[in-house]
């Protein structure tokens, strides 16, 4: 579930930030996580703070469940993201 997603200002490096509750099938006590879309001249793609995202998937070029989600409902850049 996505409890929050705005578009950041003019200019800066983080497109889209997020945040997404770990899982929605947990009691009291859900871990938040952020996702970000980065565009930069060496880096475009977007980012998680979950540890499957960090200690895993960055090395297999994979996506997390939290950025599946976000992609999903908003688009692979973002571009359903209210202004």
């Amino acid at each position: 579930m996505i409890l929050s997603i705005k578009r950041s200002v003019k200019g800066s490096l983080v497109k889209i930030q997020a945040v997404v509750l770990g899982s929605w099938r947990l009691p009291v006590g859900i871990p938040r996580y952020k996702v970000g879309y980065i565009r930069s001249k060496n880096f475009r793609g977007w980012v998680c703070t979950c540890e499957d995202f960090f200690n895993r998937r960055i090395a297999l070029n994979r996506n997390c469940k939290h950025i599946k989600l976000v992609r999903s409902q908003y688009g692979r850049y973002g571009q359903k993201v209210p202004l």
